[in-house]
């Protein structure tokens, strides 16, 4: 799982404790996202500091989700509404920009460049929830000698004798086109 770096932390500290201005308000947002265990102890951004740090030590918690749904009411909301939420945003944006990360619509903080399906797949992966099924003994792959194509005239020659392709089949016909 990624984990949610220093310089974010602290900036999304900031920003969340100067929107929220309430305890309650940060313990709940946090206890919503995911994040596990009591509230820590503290000021409103020695208390976020402590909750995503938690989040990035704990490996069944999804930081950057967390991160995420943190954030989402300030990134999702209009900028032309408040000027307070249009400063958060970009505060918020430069930080995320400069380790590599972005917030997309919704809550989600993915790398820089990696789309949603990335994403995923790529929690797939690392979660290893995605479960290949055995090969089945019974499919039989084509070998070398089964395919229809000649080796190359730009390779030197090799000591093993060229394969013939498969030939068509006896009743194989050309298609009649009709007039």
């Amino acid at each position: 799982m990624a984990i949610i770096p220093h310089s974010v932390i602290s900036t999304v500290a900031s920003v969340l404790s100067q929107y929220y201005m309430s305890h309650t308000k940060i313990n709940l947002l946090f206890m919503a996202a995911g994040a596990l265990g009591e509230p820590p102890e503290g000021n409103m951004a020695t208390k976020c500091i402590q909750w995503f740090k938690r989040c990035n030590e704990d490996e069944t918690v999804d930081a950057l989700s967390v991160l995420g749904l943190c954030i989402q009411t300030l990134m999702d909301a209009d900028p032309s509404m408040d000027e307070r939420i249009s400063a958060a945003k970009s505060c918020i944006d430069d930080s995320l920009a400069k380790n590599l990360l972005c917030y997309q619509l919704n809550g989600v903080v993915t790398v820089a460049g990696a789309g949603l399906t990335t994403k995923t797949l790529a929690d797939f992966l690392s979660a290893a929830t995605l479960h290949l099924s055995k090969p089945n003994p019974h499919v039989r792959l084509p070998t070398c000698t089964q395919t229809r194509t000649r080796p190359s005239r730009r390779r030197a020659p090799s000591s093993k004798p060229y394969a013939k392709p498969i030939s068509r089949p006896l009743d194989w016909r050309f298609p009649q086109s009709n007039p």
